[in-house]
């Protein structure tokens, strides 16, 4: 990804580096529980690290359950 001035740099490696300190920030400035914000940053960052998304995750979930969507949506 081209990011700043034109610099390429790795998606996860931007998110992990910069981003999601800039999220923390944001979301102190809004009054957001340090608490809350660790925990769902802490999701993202686990979601970053083993590049789980949710088109990964339905393609694993099809791959052992087979396609029922139901039964998806349920997992969900």
């Amino acid at each position: 990804m081209q990011w700043l001035q034109g610099n390429s740099i790795q998606i996860s490696k931007l998110v992990l580096d910069q981003l999601m300190e800039q999220a923390w920030l944001g979301l102190e400035r809004l009054g957001i529980a340090d608490a809350d914000i660790k925990q769902y940053l802490c999701i993202i960052e686990q979601r970053v690290v083993s590049g789980m998304n949710g088109t990964n995750w339905q393609r694993e979930y099809v791959a052992r359950h087979g396609h029922d969507m139901h039964q998806l949506l349920q997992a969900y």
